[in-house]
């Protein structure tokens, strides 16, 4: 099998684990059970909680650019189904946007990971296109973004915390930045 061909099958596996993830969401809603997406605040904390996590491969190889926009099917179905999982979860916010924020992403996953292999800019963009956090195009609305991946193999989930950005919290998150300055 040649790097072609093993690229292609891994592009099916994704759009495989997407296809079974909508069809447990759609069991899921013919049942009623919605026990993992949501969002709530807790203090000045946005939590949203996502019944899956982003697939850990890289969608980005290989892909096709066109006039600046990404055209593979596969990064386009992963892109789609993020933002359907987060704007799910968000459905009930009716907060304003979180501007500037500090985004935290949890990975809840069954084995162990890098946690840099995720896709969080899809998360990123989903929140901002769903009205929890200002524009993401620069670092004056979106500061600091934080990954973390935590091994729960019963329940696997993506959890986000947006966090309203101030001086004083960034000091106290990154407190050798005040030095550098």
């Amino acid at each position: 099998m040649n790097i072609g061909e093993l690229r292609n099958l891994r592009n099916k596996l994704i759009l495989d684990q997407i296809r079974i993830t909508e069809l447990i969401d759609k069991k899921r809603r013919q049942d009623g059970v919605n026990e993992n997406i949501g969002c709530k605040m807790v203090g000045d904390v946005l939590k949203i909680t996502i019944d899956d996590y982003p697939p850990k491969v890289s969608v980005y190889e290989r892909n096709e650019v066109i006039d600046g926009r990404i055209v593979s099917k596969t990064y386009k179905k992963i892109r789609n189904r993020i933002y359907s999982l987060v704007g799910s979860a968000l459905i009930d916010y009716k907060g304003e946007r979180i501007d500037p924020a500090i985004v935290h992403i949890v990975y809840y996953v069954p084995r162990i990971c890098d946690v840099g292999n995720f896709l969080s800019k899809m998360i990123i963009d989903s929140l901002m296109y769903n009205g929890a956090i200002g524009n993401d195009d620069n670092l004056k609305h979106l500061p600091i973004e934080i990954g973390q991946a935590i091994i729960d193999k019963e329940n696997p989930r993506t959890e986000i915390y947006v966090i309203k950005h101030s001086e004083e919290l960034e000091q106290k998150i990154l407190p050798w930045l005040r030095l550098k300055k």
